[in-house]
């Protein structure tokens, strides 16, 4: 190879003769493996540790939101008249309900 000063090599020779080369120690491969296994399943554990914790409390949100939809359908049902008068309009609306829902989910959450 050429070498200019301390800079990179110009040029690869091809005409090596790999016999002449001294192998790789082997416990120089198994220590750069082993740091990159270990620094690999420390990250995902964390990253593992991480989702759960949110799915931990998306599921804690999800089950106030439904221990208050339950309140609110309890005391809707304790007002009476409201079973069948507005069945006809409670269908139109439903479309444009679901995007409140929708709405007030993502702002609630």
């Amino acid at each position: 190879m050429k070498m200019l000063g301390d800079e990179l090599p110009t040029t690869i020779q091809t005409d090596v003769d790999y016999t002449q080369i001294l192998p790789i120690q082997q416990k120089r491969t198994i220590a750069f493996i082993n740091h990159f296994i270990t620094n690999t399943v420390s990250f995902l554990n964390t990253f593992a540790q991480s989702c759960e914790s949110r799915f931990m409390e998306f599921e804690y949100k999800i089950q106030k939101l439904e221990a208050s939809l339950l309140i609110l359908e309890a005391q809707l049902s304790s007002i009476p008249g409201l079973n069948g008068t507005n069945t006809d309009i409670n269908k139109a609306d439903n479309t444009t309900n679901e995007n409140d829902i929708d709405n007030l989910l993502c702002n609630f959450l």
